[in-house]
Parts: structure tokens; C-alpha cells; sequence
């Protein structure tokens, strides 16, 4: 889940190319801060997401591991003739999440997996000139992979 510059800063027409610059510091000299920039929001956000100065990695920011269990019980059964047979089954989807609302959720970074953490453009020295911090969301819940579902079912076999 990358973060990058909203718009298309390279002018390439390609959104989510464009991986973001992470400045040293206040005083990094390919960084021009516009006047109502939030630095220190920015700055918390690159703290709080363990991120190094330069340009970041693709995929440096990855959504957490997800683990699901899903219980099956099958039985046979005998048929009304004696090569006939008769499955029952239950099933049940994500088990874990019916046993505890925390356990089978899925967290991941929003549709189209990349997040833009600042509105830039380029100035003619060649350096960032960053617009808007747009503080990114981080991960959010995905509702269908995280909820638990039952079935069950009768299989005639003749």
C-alpha cells in the first residue's frame, strides 16, 4: 500500500506512480512548504508510520495479516436404498469472528491500495513544493471478508 502525491505531479496521467518524498526535516532543500502546509501533522504521521527520509518503497506501508478459521462437519448418511446415501453438512465461514468480534477481521488500505499522503507539485528548481498534507487513513475494516457466515445442506446421492 503505497503512499504518494494526489494528482498527477509528474504529468504522466498516472495516478499512484509516483511515490511520495519524505522529507529529512523542516529545512530538507528539495521541499518548499507552502504557508498554510500542516508540517507537524505530516511529521507525526511519518513518525507514527516508522518511515525514513528519500523516496519511499512501493509497498513500504503493508496491510496486516489476515487469519480466518472455517468449521466444516460432514456426515453420511444411509440412503432409503441401499446404494443411496445422504450428506449433511454444516458449515460455518470465519469461525473465529462468531466466537469473538475481533478475531477473522480484515484490515487493508482502500480501493485503489494506494493512499495520497500530500497534495504537491513540482516547482521549476526541480524541488516538491508541498500543497496539503491529506493525512491518510491508514487501513479500514473490509466488511464482507470479516463477517461470519453459516450454510448447511442436505446432498441426495442415487
Amino acid at each position: 500500500m503505497p503512499s504518494d502525491f494526489s494528482g498527477y505531479i509528474f504529468g504522466d496521467g498516472s495516478r499512484g506512480r509516483g511515490l511520495l518524498y519524505v522529507p529529512a526535516g523542516l529545512d530538507d532543500a528539495n521541499v518548499v512548504f507552502s504557508d498554510d502546509f500542516d508540517t507537524d501533522t505530516l511529521f507525526a504521521w511519518v513518525d507514527s508510520e516508522d518511515l525514513d527520509s528519500g523516496t519511499m518503497e512501493r509497498n513500504a506501508l503493508a496491510s496486516d495479516w489476515w487469519t480466518k478459521f472455517d468449521l466444516r462437519i460432514d456426515q453420511e448418511l444411509p440412503g432409503w436404498r441401499a446404494e443411496d446415501k445422504v450428506n449433511a453438512y454444516l458449515v460455518i465461514e470465519n469461525l473465529g469472528n462468531l466466537l469473538n468480534d475481533d478475531w477473522g477481521v480484515m484490515y487493508e488500505g482502500a480501493f485503489p491500495r494506494y493512499q495520497a499522503a500530500v497534495d504537491a507539485s513540482i516547482d521549476d528548481q526541480g524541488r516538491y513544493v508541498f500543497n496539503e498534507f491529506n493525512d491518510p487513513p491508514g487501513q479500514t475494516r473490509v466488511s464482507d471478508a470479516s463477517r461470519w457466515s453459516p450454510r448447511m445442506g442436505i446432498r441426495y446421492e442415487f
